[in-house]
């Protein structure tokens, strides 16, 4: 996200988190950055005083990764200033970074998602002084500092458009980066298959082997590939792109094209993952 002459431009909802917490570019006051870049102060004006931010260094977003991170330079006044790393990404990978991750934490993001909310976790860690460090140690030992939510309501042709679709006989399916529960609910929606939601996931800790489980996280079904076509016609199955990747490095070829046909969802999917999928369903 940059400001040019005046006038935000990036992601839709970087900006509506922006201006929803009333943080303002500055154009005064550029110090040294270890990153190619000179990063512009912002700046917020509250009943508490004047809080002023700046990156110091940007570690981007990454499909794979599910999160970004930056280091800051931070102060609420004018005399007291200190350096943080502060991170945003998937709830369930956030969650691994934690130092200390409260007992509800997964109950609560599950609950948001279910109801159709994209969910990002927020963390962050302080630093003693301002330092380049790499991603891998920056993201690490974390405190967590809550979740925040977006709502992208349905445009209001979009159901219509999904019947019109089904009634010629296409098969409707969804791939997104969201949450595979964010998507069951938007799929539910739209009623692109009004059938009970089952999710692939690791039925043990080697990550090896793999059984479905239902919105509320209990298993349900071990996985067998003889039988998704029998599961297919009473499930709308729902796979992440980690645990396809998990699976497709162990399973054989046909199997592996059985169950991406037999779905309907595929979430958490980085852009890579949507070409192949497609290349498989079409």
């Amino acid at each position: 996200m940059v400001s040019n002459q005046g006038k935000l431009l990036g992601d839709p909802i970087e900006k509506a988190l922006f201006e929803a917490y009333n943080w303002k570019y500055s154009t005064t006051g550029f110090e040294f950055s270890f990153s190619r870049f000179f990063y512009p102060w912002i700046e917020k004006v509250s009943n508490f005083g004047k809080a002023k931010a700046r990156i110091v260094q940007l570690n981007p977003f990454q499909a794979e990764l599910k999160r970004m991170s930056a280091v800051i330079s931070y102060s609420e006044d004018e005399i007291h200033k200190d350096f943080r790393v502060v991170v945003k990404g998937a709830p369930e990978t956030i969650g691994t970074l934690l130092k200390e991750t409260p007992s509800n934490y997964e109950k609560v993001f599950r609950s948001f998602a279910k109801k159709g909310y994209r969910v990002l976790a927020l963390a962050y860690k302080t630093i003693p002084d301002l330092q380049e460090i790499p991603r891998k140690e920056a993201e690490t030992n974390l405190t967590f500092a809550g979740f925040i939510l977006f709502d992208s309501p349905l445009k209001k042709d979009t159901k219509k458009q999904i019947t019109i679709l089904k009634d010629a006989n296409y098969k409707i399916i969804m791939i997104t980066g969201d949450s595979e529960l964010t998507a069951a609910s938007v799929n539910d929606q739209l009623d692109v298959s009004p059938k009970a939601h089952l999710f692939l996931n690791f039925a043990g800790t080697d990550q090896k082997t793999f059984a479905w489980f239902d919105d509320d996280g209990k298993k349900s079904h071990e996985f067998d590939a003889k039988a998704l076509s029998t599961l297919q016609k009473e499930h709308t199955l729902c796979i992440t792109g980690n645990v396809l990747k998990a699976f497709s490095d162990t399973a054989r070829p046909t199997d592996i094209t059985h169950l991406i046909k037999s779905s309907t969802v595929f979430a958490r999917v980085s852009p890579s993952q949507k070409v192949y999928y497609y290349m498989i369903i079409h």
